[in-house]
Parts: C-alpha cells; sequence; structure tokens
C-alpha cells in the first residue's frame, strides 16, 4: 500500500508541474493573446480536489483486495492466486 501511495504522489506532483508547463507554453493559445496571470491558469482548489480524489480510490483498490483476500481460508487465498 505504501508503495502504491508514493507512486501516486509522485505521479500527482509530476502532473501538477506538467499542466503547469503546459498551461504556460500554451496560453497565447488557449487565451488568444489575454494577458492572464499565471497563477490564474489552473486552480489549486481543482488539482487538490482530483488528487484527493486519486488518492482515494488509491487507498480503495489497495484495501480492498487485501481485506478481501485476509477473510478466506490461506489456502483458497493461495490458490485463487
Amino acid at each position: 500500500m505504501t508503495e502504491s501511495l508514493i507512486q501516486t504522489l509522485i505521479g500527482g506532483l509530476l502532473g501538477l508541474i506538467l499542466s503547469y508547463i503546459a498551461a504556460y507554453a500554451l496560453r497565447e493559445m488557449l487565451y488568444e493573446g489575454a494577458m492572464v496571470p499565471f497563477t490564474s491558469l489552473l486552480s489549486p482548489v481543482t488539482f487538490l480536489s482530483a488528487f484527493l480524489f486519486c488518492i482515494l480510490l488509491n487507498v480503495l483498490s489497495a484495501i480492498i483486495p487485501a481485506w478481501r483476500t485476509s477473510r478466506k481460508p490461506i489456502v483458497e487465498s493461495i490458490l485463487s492466486n
């Protein structure tokens, strides 16, 4: 679970950096020459909401299979994989 969470955090940080780079590089095309402050290119609240949702999905995808497997007899857990 820890490894999956670390990968999610790294992916989220990389996604944030790449989205800021893309928004900055494409601001002329996106905003057609309007002077838009760099801080207005991406909404931190939207990013944080999406990132927290991804972390929630990550935790659920790690916990649910482990919980199901822990409820089975060990022989069934080994044979079903």
